[in-house]
């Protein structure tokens, strides 16, 4: 009884040409994930940028321009970055203490890369 010979030799190809393009989707939907983290991660930095440099002194409370382009600068590597700066003031009676609360945002019009 002879037995035939056994060829592997295009079933690992097979099975990479097979998962190739699952893995190259994995791939790419991880790397663009991760692009929408980082946008996320310098957004909220840039914000809490115009929301420091509003918060260091009445005057700079009042600057809502000095707000916008401390957010922008912060966020210098995302184009189409639009800051806008809000001001309200709470008067709690809390103590015959009165605090203001200064609210800065950041949005994009979309993930554009320089």
């Amino acid at each position: 009884m002879t037995r035939k010979p056994y060829f592997s030799g295009g079933q690992a190809f097979l099975e990479f040409a097979l998962l190739a393009p699952i893995l190259l989707y994995l791939l790419i939907a991880a790397s663009d994930l991760m692009r929408v983290y980082y946008m996320a991660i310098a957004l909220n930095n840039a914000a809490q940028a115009g929301a420091q440099y509003g918060a260091q002194n009445p005057r700079t409370a009042a600057d809502v321009q000095g707000m916008q382009q401390a957010a922008k600068n912060d966020a210098s590597d995302i184009s189409g970055m639009t800051a806008t700066a809000s001001l309200y003031c709470e008067s709690p009676v809390v103590a015959h203490h009165s605090h203001a609360t200064r609210r800065t945002t950041a949005r994009t019009s979309g993930p554009t890369w320089r």
